[in-house]
C-alpha cells in the first residue's frame, strides 16, 4: 500500500501528510466533525475542479472523504495535509505534503512493539514503524496519523511477554473499532 493509499476525495491527504506547509496550532487529538467538514468541502472543490469532466459530484466526494476521516485521525497532521494539498497546482505530486511528528505515546508503541512482536511472524516495519517517510512504501509509518490515545490502546495490547495470537488479535480488534483500514 502506498502513502497516497486513498485518493477517494481528501481521505488519502491524511495518508500523505505534510512537510513543506504550515497549519494552524492544531494537536494531536481527534479530528472533530466540523475541521472534518471543511477540510473535506475545500479538498473536494480543489479535486473537482482540476477534473474534466468530474468522476463524482461535490457531494459523492465530500461524503467519501467524510466517511473516511474517522475519530482516530490526528487534527494536526490532517490540517497539514488538506492545507497544504489545497495549494498544488492540479496533477501536483503531493508528496511534499508528507510529515507526521510521532508523539511520546506513538514512541512507547514502537519500542513496545518491535521488542515484544520481535518474534511474531507479522512485518514489524509496517506494523511497528511510527515515522513516515515520503519515499517509503506500504504502511510503514502510517501508525503515526492515528490519536494518541488509540495508540495507547494499541500498545495495551503487545505487553511484554504477550503470545503472538493474543497480540495480533488485540492489535486488529482496535483498529476494527476505530473503524482504521491500512
Amino acid at each position: 500500500m502506498q502513502l497516497s493509499l486513498i485518493w477517494s476525495c481528501g481521505a488519502a491527504a491524511i495518508l500523505t501528510l505534510t512537510v513543506a506547509c504550515g497549519g494552524d496550532d492544531a494537536g494531536p487529538e481527534p479530528l472533530d466533525a466540523t475541521t472534518r467538514d471543511r477540510l473535506c468541502q475545500v479538498d473536494c472543490e480543489h479535486k473537482l475542479g482540476c477534473e474534466t469532466p468530474p468522476t463524482e459530484t461535490l457531494a459523492e466526494c465530500v461524503a467519501s472523504c467524510q466517511g473516511d476521516l474517522g475519530g482516530w485521525v490526528r487534527t494536526d497532521v490532517a490540517v497539514d495535509v488538506f492545507d497544504c494539498r489545497a495549494q498544488l497546482a492540479c496533477g501536483a505530486n503531493d508528496d511534499a505534503c508528507v510529515s507526521c511528528n510521532p508523539t511520546d505515546a506513538h514512541q512507547r508503541y514502537e519500542t513496545a512493539c518491535r521488542a515484544n512482536l520481535a518474534t511474531c511472524d507479522v512485518n514489524l516495519d509496517a506494523l511497528c514503524e511510527v515515522t513516515l517517510s515520503p519515499t517509503g512504501s506500504g504502511d510503514a509509518g502510517l501508525v503515526c496519523i492515528i490519536t494518541p490515545s488509540i495508540v495507547d490502546e494499541l500498545t495495551a495490547c503487545i505487553p511484554t511477554g504477550v503470545d503472538c495470537t493474543t497480540a495480533t488479535t488485540c492489535l486488529q480488534g482496535v483498529f476494527a473499532r476505530n473503524g482504521i483500514d491500512f
